[in-house]
């Protein structure tokens, strides 16, 4: 069987047959890209498969009662992780952050959330005390958002990804602030409150924030390589 021949299958059950017993990883990788059923791509994600397989499959499937399964289920955190940055219903994510115990998980499905209402809800009501902990922080920062809103909000272009040009940016506002000294909340609040930021106030992970304070240490001691 090659991955031409592959590719000409359509029938799901023979390509879920080739993802279990054939040799050739890349063979298999082809059967799964081939696939449409919702309910044998899930089993190919949540189980024991190779990591590549695991991945391809997770994201052909559209069901978000199967990724909220795989949020919960699946032998892979990194899967877990995935599948929850996928949904988009508010109730199946506060369920994941009522029970989730994995840090990224739970980062992953407050960045999607992202509301102060439902968050102060959502903590007063929870017994998750890790997501409890996680949420503070994340009203935090959207309560920071809030107070320095810029009343032009169409004037900057520059978002999270734009780390160097964020650097100088900061650098010329904040000439005599070390950033050696700045926590990520000083960083952040630096950041969203810039007339030339743009973008989402939450950055995606805080690696964003640690990126941007090493940029700028390399820039405050004139390395800029």
């Amino acid at each position: 069987m090659t991955i031409d021949q592959v590719k000409k299958i359509n029938d799901q059950q023979e390509l879920a047959q080739i993802v279990r017993m054939h040799n050739d990883i890349s063979v298999k990788e082809a059967a799964v890209k081939q696939m449409t059923d919702q309910v044998i791509l899930h089993e190919i994600a949540g189980g024991n498969y190779f990591y590549t397989l695991q991945g391809y499959a997770e994201r052909r499937i559209t069901d978000e009662s199967l990724l909220a399964d795989l949020v919960k289920n699946a032998s892979s955190f990194v899967i877990q992780r995935q599948a929850a940055e996928r949904i988009t219903d508010k109730n199946a994510l506060l369920e994941i952050l009522d029970y989730h115990k994995d840090e990224y998980t739970l980062n992953a499905v407050l960045y999607k959330l992202a509301d102060l209402h439902l968050l102060r809800d959502f903590v007063n009501k929870t017994q998750n005390q890790l997501a409890v902990d996680l949420a503070d922080k994340v009203i935090g920062r959207l309560e920071i958002a809030n107070r320095v809103k810029k009343t032009d909000s169409n004037k900057g272009n520059l978002t999270w990804d734009d780390t160097e040009q964020l650097v100088k940016v900061l650098s010329k506002k904040y000439p005599d602030r070390p950033p050696v000294a700045l926590s990520d909340d000083d960083i952040f609040e630096m950041v969203v409150a810039l007339d030339e930021f743009n973008d989402f106030p939450l950055p995606p992970d805080d690696i964003y924030l640690s990126g941007i304070q090493y940029d700028w240490i390399k820039h405050w001691h004139g390395d800029d390589t």
